[in-house]
Parts: structure tokens; C-alpha cells; sequence
């Protein structure tokens, strides 16, 4: 815990970076998901669907994602969401309310399997131009993304190992944070020499 808030004092999110956010931001959105395991499934329960079938019915019976058949599928995610697939956030900002998406063929970031979904737009709403209004969840989008980029974690421990003037004098652990303690360039350095 005490590592994370070191990393997190040390995030800066200029109103740049906020800007590339924005440009792919999607606010919250209520859906009914249905997730199954073949594509043969999934395109059973389109075609139940197509002939009048009951979404919320349907996830109930058909969906593989045990939380879905309880709440009748209902989940509510923006584009910041880390446990809905980018697949199926990206389909889903796209439906109108009341809308059901075609199929969505997913890829599990952890088992590397194939997952289907369906989704029905319950409410689904337009950003607007004005990001004042979101700009705690951009924040917090850009802190999530600095805290997993392995560039930032090395630079600040570094840094902070730096400015704490940490020196190792066992010799056998001396080189133990020598890939922190390295001189680190800056970015603006690292830029300037590209130039």
C-alpha cells in the first residue's frame, strides 16, 4: 500500500495528457450483458432474441457469468472499466438506448480464450464537450495507466532512491538496485537528443 501512494504522489497529469483521455472517454453506461462460451450459443440466443426473446430471461438462463444471471445481466462501466473487455466497452458505446449489439467476440486477457457476448443498451449517454464535468474519472483513468506503465514505476523509484541518497555497502547486494540508480534521462532529455 505504502508503494502504491508512493507511485501515486508522484503522478502529474497535464492538462495535455487529460486531453488525450478525453479524446477517448466514454461515460458511464448502463447495458444487460449476456456472456457465453461458443459462438454456436451465442448465436442461438441472437436468434431467441431476433424471434421476441426476453433479454433479461435469457442472461438469466444462458449466461455463463454467474453475477449477470443474478442482476438479469445488468452492468454499469465507462471506458475506464478494467473488467469489461475492450471489445465489448467499444460495442457498446455505439448502441443506441434499447439497442442490441451483434455478436462481440472477445479475447480473455488471461487465459487467452475466445468469449461471446450480447448487449442491450439500457442508457447509454453523450459525453458533451465540456470534460470539466469528468475530470475526477479522467484523473483517475491517467493515475491508473501511470501506476501500470513499467517506465513511470522505474523512473520514480529511481528518483525517490536518488533523492533518499540510498547506498548499498555490502558488496554482495550492492548491484541489487543498480537498474533503478542508473542515471535515468529525463524525457525532455531523451527528446531534445532525438532532435
Amino acid at each position: 500500500m505504502a508503494y502504491k501512494k508512493g507511485l501515486e504522489k508522484n503522478v502529474e497529469l497535464k492538462d495535455e495528457d487529460l486531453q488525450k483521455l478525453w479524446a477517448s472517454f466514454h461515460p458511464e453506461v448502463k447495458t444487460q450483458l449476456i456472456q457465453l462460451r461458443s459462438e454456436t450459443d451465442a448465436n442461438e440466443v441472437k436468434k431467441a432474441l431476433a424471434a421476441d426473446g426476453d433479454f433479461s430471461e435469457l442472461a438469466k438462463e444462458k449466461s455463463i457469468e454467474p453475477n449477470v444471471k443474478n442482476d438479469e445481466g445488468k452492468k454499469t462501466f465507462d471506458s475506464g472499466t478494467e473488467t469489461i473487455a475492450n471489445e465489448v466497452k467499444d460495442a457498446s458505446f455505439k448502441l443506441k438506448d434499447g439497442e442490441v449489439s451483434n455478436l462481440i467476440t472477445a479475447t480473455n486477457p488471461k487465459t487467452m480464450a475466445k468469449e461471446y457476448y450480447l448487449v442491450k443498451m439500457l442508457k447509454n449517454q453523450d459525453k458533451g464537450t465540456d470534460k470539466s464535468h469528468y475530470l475526477d474519472e479522467l484523473k483517475e483513468i491517467g493515475t491508473k495507466a501511470k501506476l501500470a506503465d513499467p517506465e513511470f514505476i522505474k523512473a520514480t523509484i529511481s528518483k525517490e532512491l536518488k533523492n533518499a541518497n540510498v547506498k548499498i555497502k555490502d558488496k554482495d547486494f550492492e548491484n541489487s538496485l543498480q537498474s533503478f540508480t542508473k542515471e535515468v534521462p529525463d524525457k525532455e532529455e531523451t527528446t531534445a537528443t532525438k532532435k
